[in-house]
């Protein structure tokens, strides 16, 4: 939480100055923030085995066009991620000639959504399960972040804890 902490504190004490927070609330809030329980928060539903198709073959021509199939997913549904971190928003960046609002927050989770679908459709290969689940659950703690940064405004702790886990999943 340091990062959010370092940004987070100046702005409490920032609004507290315009009388909208006072600075001991402020203090108050941050201690708070380190107790909570991201998966608590967040609560992303589980992805299992019993939740993929599954190739039943495992040779290396069934391997490729997997692994292929998964990155033409991602590629074609959102090439590329920006966060724009003062606003807190999560946008994708859609392919050129779509006509899609970045910032309609429906338009994000449908795009999640046809993802997460279309992943969850590919018949996995045998031995490569644990993958699959892995690139589900970030979709769906993709989907469950969106979610929560959409009600950010009724629940500022919880949108910290959003994006505080966003920033642990994108870090490099």
């Amino acid at each position: 939480l340091g990062q959010v902490e370092a940004g987070l504190l100046p702005t409490l004490r920032e609004r507290g100055a315009n009388g909208e927070i006072s600075p001991e609330d402020a203090n108050a809030i941050l201690p708070a923030i380190g107790e909570l329980d991201p998966k608590k928060v967040l609560a992303v539903p589980k992805v299992t085995a019993a939740d993929l198709a599954r190739s039943g073959t495992s040779d290396a021509a069934a391997i490729k066009k997997y692994f292929n199939d998964v990155a033409a997913i991602y590629t074609t549904t959102f090439p590329s991620f920006t966060r724009d971190s003062a606003a807190l928003r999560l946008i994708p960046a859609f392919p050129a000639g779509r006509d899609a609002d970045a910032n309609d927050p429906a338009t994000v989770f449908a795009v999640l959504r046809s993802a997460f679908s279309q992943l969850k459709s590919l018949p996995v290969p045998a031995g490569f399960e644990d993958f699959a689940i892995v690139e589900l659950t970030y979709l769906r703690s993709l989907q469950r972040i969106a979610e929560v940064l959409q009600n950010a405004e009724r629940d500022p702790l919880a949108g910290i804890v959003a994006v505080t886990h966003l920033q642990a999943q994108t870090e490099l």
